[in-house]
């Protein structure tokens, strides 16, 4: 919200935006960039993603992870040390700088900020409200049987007051009944019904209702992709300011982190690069799969070991090529992309919710989600399944392949 729409909190200082809480900040998303990867990675990944198209089968005991180079990974403390959380905090100071200034070049306060899956602001989103005072617009209970009761459910919302959708993918189902709140909710906003707001929407959501109403009636914002530069300063931003994180190479020694290592003479290694690509420029990705690389000794004697160890400040990482991480196993039905595409829609759905939105039977729904657990390519938390930040480059390299509809992040 604009300072003038919003007033803060009683006694709330202004504090100067955190430089990494938010790498990159707002951007339009016409502005949005998908990161570049080294060629050598290209043409690896479009090699081993055709291959995999082959070698995997649709088999209920198989597993997506494979056995891993005999290397120690890190403890969960270690962990903890090198590839932390986000700070919330800080997080939240920077979201509501980049909101205020997004939503003040807007013409009537209503801003929509798209996600991508595993991105993490609806938390952050959810908190900045609170902060604030906004009034954060709940899912119904009851979905409405009629755009009669959608209009009504509106208006009984008060939005004429500073608000928050934190999940507009929570307020309809791919479905014809579950449809007619957000055809009301957009029609309220091309009438100007409504007052200053946000809305959060996940890409998968926001692209699919991009293809029904193609002239949305609100200006619309995404986080910039993190590239090598700011994925490198984001995570070594993760550890502290001060904490000098060294980062190299376990079969070769070439610097990882910080980018500037090559400067005292060292080979710097395109990890970070091909890291940011792979991973789409999305940090909860990236962040996912940062923390499968890290290692805690060399894989081999001849490694350069007298320069990181495991100690406060410095560890090692595998190749990006040497991680195994889940695959979409290859099926004669789409019952399991059904499934897969239907969770991004809705950024995360029931196991009773499932069944209507993807016209499978409930035991069928049962079961392949069992399988896709097992495969680390779905995980079930308080917003019911969703796809993990771990499988879901290779869920959405397999939906775009099976020609579903993709989001553009």
């Amino acid at each position: 919200m604009s300072e003038s729409a919003v007033a803060r909190p009683t006694g709330a200082t202004e504090v100067p935006e955190p430089p990494m809480a938010l790498p990159g900040g707002l951007v339009s998303l016409a502005d949005w960039r998908l990161p570049p990867a080294s060629v050598r990675h290209t043409v690896r990944d479009l090699l081993r993603s055709t291959w995999g198209q082959f070698r995997h089968r649709f088999d209920p005991g198989e597993h997506g992870f494979r056995p891993e180079p005999d290397i120690e990974t890190l403890t969960s403390l270690q962990l903890r040390r090198f590839a932390p959380d986000p700070d919330r905090t800080a997080q939240v100071q920077a979201l509501g700088a980049e909101i205020d200034r997004q939503q003040a070049q807007t013409r009537d306060g209503v801003l929509a900020l798209v996600t991508p899956p595993c991105s993490g602001l609806r938390e952050t989103l959810v908190t900045l409200a609170e902060e604030r005072g906004w009034r954060v617009i709940q899912p119904p209970e009851v979905w409405p049987a009629s755009q009669a009761e959608a209009e009504n459910w509106w208006q009984q919302q008060a939005l004429d007051e500073p608000w928050l959708i934190a999940d507009l993918a929570g307020l309809w189902r791919r479905h014809r009944r579950g449809l007619w709140l957000l055809k009301a909710f957009f029609q309220g906003l091309a009438l100007g019904r409504f007052g200053a707001g946000v809305v959060h929407c996940s890409s998968w959501c926001w692209g699919f209702w991009q293809r029904y109403l193609p002239q949305l009636p609100v200006a619309s914002c995404t986080p910039a992709a993190l590239d090598e530069p700011l994925l490198a300063a984001w995570l070594g931003s993760l550890v502290g300011r001060e904490s000098g994180l060294t980062v190299r190479m376990s079969d070769s020694g070439d610097a990882v982190l910080p980018l500037e290592s090559e400067r005292n003479g060292s080979r710097r290694h395109r990890l970070i690069r091909d890291l940011a690509a792979f991973a789409r420029g999305n940090p909860g990705v990236a962040l996912a799969i940062w923390r499968k690389l890290l290692r805690a000794r060399p894989e081999a004697p001849e490694a350069d070991t007298d320069k990181p160890a495991t100690g406060a400040r410095g560890c090692w990482a595998i190749p990006l090529e040497q991680l195994s991480l889940p695959a979409v196993p290859s099926s004669p039905d789409r019952g399991a992309t059904l499934i897969l595409h239907a969770l991004l829609l809705h950024d995360g759905l029931s196991l009773g919710e499932l069944p209507a939105v993807t016209g499978l039977g409930s035991d069928a729904v049962a079961i392949l989600l069992q399988t896709l657990r097992n495969g680390e390519l779905v995980a079930e938390g308080e917003r019911g399944w969703q796809v993990t930040a771990l499988g879901y480059p290779a869920v959405r390299r397999q939906l775009l392949n099976d020609g579903y509809p993709v989001d553009g992040f």
